[in-house]
């Protein structure tokens, strides 16, 4: 437990001189405003009761007043100077109690304020902390989607590269369908303005049509240029492993096996007659048979 000993001087501001009213004792735990504000009510209790005295003895000693008029003076000028103080005391008091107010609410505020902006704060961390994973996630993609990106690029060079060396192999019917798209092929793949995609869309339409004519038979009417000049024909391509061809007399047959230079045509007039039953029945005018014709496989 803690002593505290107050003793309250008062100086007069008339005389310059040092009454002392009372010396009083606290004793407890309170803080310094505590202390004070107990200091100032015991004070003015006690002054309460020595302006009580004095007034009460001024009022009896009234008849002495004219023999005694100095000193009656001086002690309502004390007591003058003490309504004074009290009153400066209690404007001082009143002012504190709104200015105690007003820090009251201003620390409240602030405390608020910083609640708020240290909310704020980790908010922003944790979405700064967010913003850099996933720009570190973005990055890590950006490098597998570029890998990806250049072997797609080497694949797609090797096989237009590759589908260039295989056009001219093909026959003439399929080499006319693919005409258009083999011009969008670029011969030089640095120089083209392509894009990746539209370039492995050209692969995928060229090897599509090669594969459909591949798994089926078809018959085209074509001019066959051989050495004893060019003629008319039917030929029947069974995909791109072999085509026969007739004329419409009968007279002039052969076959087709696929290069290295592209087709290579023969003449056998032998196969004049099963030709033309092999034309019949893929017409649909003759019923189907097995017929036997000539097979080279390289």
């Amino acid at each position: 437990m803690e002593f505290s000993r107050y003793t309250l001087r008062y100086v007069s501001a008339t005389t310059r001189r040092t009454v002392r009213f009372h010396t009083f004792a606290v004793f407890g735990t309170e803080t310094a405003y505590e202390r004070v504000k107990a200091f100032q009510n015991h004070f003015r209790k006690k002054m309460s009761k020595y302006i009580s005295f004095i007034l009460a003895w001024a009022l009896v000693h009234a008849g002495a007043a004219a023999s005694e008029s100095e000193p009656v003076r001086r002690l309502q000028a004390t007591l003058q100077e003490w309504v004074e103080v009290e009153k400066v005391l209690s404007e001082e008091e009143n002012n504190w109690i709104i200015e105690r107010q007003l820090i009251g609410d201003s620390i409240a505020v602030l405390a608020a304020q910083r609640e708020t902006f240290e909310e704020r704060k980790a908010a922003a961390e944790e979405t700064t902390s967010r913003a850099a994973a996933e720009r570190l996630e973005l990055a890590e993609e950006r490098e597998s989607l570029e890998a990806v990106s250049r072997l797609m690029e080497e694949t797609v060079r090797s096989h237009e590269q590759r589908m260039l060396d295989l056009i001219p192999r093909l026959p003439d019917p399929l080499r006319q369908e693919l005409s258009t798209v083999v011009r969008r092929i670029p011969r030089d793949p640095d120089a083209t303005t392509l894009g990746l995609s539209v370039r492995a869309q050209n692969l995928v339409a060229v090897l599509s049509q090669v594969d459909r004519f591949n798994t089926t038979v078809t018959k085209v009417s074509e001019i066959r240029e051989l050495e004893d000049g060019a003629r008319e024909v039917s030929t029947l391509y069974f995909g791109l492993a072999v085509a026969y061809f007739v004329d419409q007399t009968g007279s002039f047959a052969g076959y087709g096996l696929p290069g290295a230079d592209g087709w290579e045509w023969r003449t056998d007039a032998s196969l004049s007659g099963p030709l033309r039953n092999l034309m019949a029945v893929y017409d649909g005018t003759r019923e189907a048979q097995f017929i036997a014709l000539p097979v080279s496989i390289r």
